[in-house]
């Protein structure tokens, strides 16, 4: 799926597009677009860690979060 794709899907469920770019953009090799949609849409956890550090994520702080059972995203 392509970042532009994504960024479409994540908005046609109500997910902002500054937020959806930034999930789009946390995507690479380890972690495809499907997965975190799966986090994105499944679940609200990531959403609330993500929404209240948006602004400077980006503007380029690096972020990470750790899920439950030691997987990070």
């Amino acid at each position: 799926m392509t970042r532009k794709r994504f960024i479409k899907l994540l908005m046609a469920y109500g997910v902002p597009r500054n937020e959806a770019v930034v999930y789009a953009n946390a995507c690479h090799g380890k972690m495809p677009h499907t997965i975190m949609a799966v986090f994105v849409l499944g679940g609200t956890q990531l959403r609330e860690a993500v929404r209240p550090m948006l602004m400077p994520i980006m503007q380029g702080l690096s972020f990470t979060v750790s899920l439950e059972g030691g997987t990070t995203a």
